[in-house]
């Protein structure tokens, strides 16, 4: 496929323009990069743990087989994310049009709301497959807000020889400190509450058969941590949505001067 020329759907023609310094630096440089980085990371150990340990808990917990976990897994954590992102995408393009930070506070709605759908589902009783998949499926859609907001928002933030790099840093935290930590973490936390249910029950075994009754409520007693990582990620689009409407119009007017040709190329944006 033929490649678009560099900044050609950018209002400012500035090509293929950027800041002098090290691209690293520069993208860190700008504020609203901190909380959004840091809700990546945040966000996707709460996506890569519930995607890891929903058919687990659905077996151990609520006793279904593992066909019907399936099948439960799919639409939490798949079907979902439809609605997610494309409601997201859609009312996000519309808060942006009356206010720049509207992204961002879309993303922080959608993060107060999936607190307590989690929690809730997280509470139901043993036995309660409906019961923790339809609010988990409603706090998982409300959580797929996240993408449509925060991707468009990178791309706001930096001029187009940028973004490449922006994106990569973002990913970086997201994956590495996220996606990675999230399901080993989770499974750390399961392991830990099944010993202490054991032990609270009177069995003192460290391993075998005789952990299995137990294995389901260490696994809910672990993922209380995905509510309460909900509201920390409602605090970092607040703090975002404080930061992000001054660096996007710092960026307008360092890419108005660029493309007029009066901006030195070691203006900040920030």
């Amino acid at each position: 496929m033929p490649e678009p020329k560099r900044g050609a759907s950018e209002v400012h023609a500035i090509g293929a323009s950027a800041r002098a310094g090290s691209p690293i630096k520069l993208v860190l440089s700008i504020p609203s990069m901190w909380p959004i980085v840091a809700s990546g990371a945040l966000h996707n150990f709460n996506m890569y743990a519930i995607g890891s340990f929903i058919a687990p808990l659905m077996i151990r917990y609520h006793q279904v087989d593992i066909a019907q976990a399936g099948y439960y897994s799919m639409f939490v954590y798949g079907l979902s994310g439809i609605p997610g992102l494309v409601f997201g995408g859609v009312l996000a393009d519309r808060l942006t049009r009356r206010w720049l930070g509207g992204r961002m506070i879309l993303s922080a709605a959608m993060f107060l709301v999936a607190a307590p759908l989690t929690y809730l589902a997280i509470d139901a009783g043993p036995g309660s497959p409906l019961g923790f998949a339809l609010p988990m499926a409603l706090g998982v859609a409300a959580m797929y807000v996240y993408y449509s907001t925060t991707y468009s928002t990178i791309q706001d933030l930096v001029e187009p020889s940028l973004r490449g790099i922006a994106m990569a840093t973002y990913f970086c935290a997201m994956y590495l400190l996220g996606a990675s930590l999230g399901p080993v973490v989770m499974g750390k936390l399961s392991d830990h509450y099944m010993l202490a249910a054991a032990a609270a029950a009177g069995v003192s075994a460290a391993a075998g058969p005789a952990l299995e009754p137990f294995k389901g409520v260490g696994l809910r007693q672990a993922m209380y941590v995905i509510p309460a990582l909900n509201l920390v990620l409602t605090l970092c689009m607040l703090a975002a949505a404080r930061t992000v409407p001054r660096d996007i119009e710092a960026l307008r007017r360092w890419m108005r001067g660029a493309a007029a040709g009066g901006a030195p190329a070691a203006d900040s944006v920030s």
